[in-house]
């Protein structure tokens, strides 16, 4: 289990990273008026990668490992669902209020990413 240990710490590290980016990427987008094909297909990698993430802590939950905080949960489980909820709001808003509202988003699990680091430490 301290493969998949060390595993789920690596990727906590890369979605902050890559969450980081994915906000800096949408504000960009947003001022230049649009939201390209490049940011949408990196969200959904993006999606993937927290997916992935919780798939892991619920493997080192069934092997006992438990996270310090309770609110560790909390923080992926909301991380997890931010996406596809500012997607269902801003779908058929114009594609400049789209990369806006992502940017946002990303940059709140950009967030929940630290917090959730700081929360897991007894994993």
């Amino acid at each position: 289990m301290a493969f998949i240990s060390q595993l789920h710490a690596s990727l906590a590290n890369t979605m902050i990273l890559f969450m980081l980016v994915c906000s800096v990427w949408g504000f960009i987008e947003f001022l230049r008026g649009g939201l390209s094909g490049s940011l949408s297909g990196a969200l959904v990698l993006g999606e993937g990668l927290i997916f992935l993430q919780g798939a892991l802590g619920i493997i080192l939950y069934l092997a006992g490992a438990r996270p310090a905080n309770g609110f560790h949960w909390l923080y992926g489980a909301s991380a997890l669902v931010t996406l596809p909820f500012i997607y269902g709001l801003v779908r058929n808003q114009p594609v400049r209020i789209q990369a806006l509202w992502l940017a946002f988003g990303t940059f709140f699990i950009f967030g929940l990413s630290i917090r959730g680091i700081t929360t897991g430490g007894g994993a």
